[in-house]
């Protein structure tokens, strides 16, 4: 799989659940290292993902964002940012079980 086709995929999925453009008002992450995101996801990057990358991939929405980094394995992916500190959601996703925060609502002291 390549950077460009997981990105198609998170365009996809931004239209399907109502959100069609709102992928455009942020980047939507990339392979990570020395840098924040060597390369950043977009339609044109073919760089093939192989294990052993890290990848961050921060979706957002208007006044929301998720930003989880993985470690791409030979047998898939393990999430390096789950702590179990915060609600979370679980996918079943290809066969494989996903977890991935939910929303955490803060509220002020009285």
């Amino acid at each position: 799989m390549t950077i460009s086709s997981v990105f198609s995929k998170a365009v996809s999925a931004y239209a399907e659940k109502g959100w069609k453009d709102e992928w455009k008002l942020h980047h939507q992450g990339g392979l990570t290292g020395y840098m924040p995101r060597e390369l950043k996801g977009t339609a044109e990057v073919g760089h093939v993902i192989r294990a052993g990358e890290a990848y961050g991939w921060n979706p957002s929405v208007q006044g929301a964002k998720s930003e989880n980094t993985i470690l791409v394995t030979e047998n898939g992916f393990e999430s390096l940012t789950h702590t179990g500190n915060y609600p979370y959601l679980t996918y079943e996703i290809s066969g494989k079980k996903v977890v991935t925060e939910d929303i955490l609502i803060l509220e002020e002291d009285a």
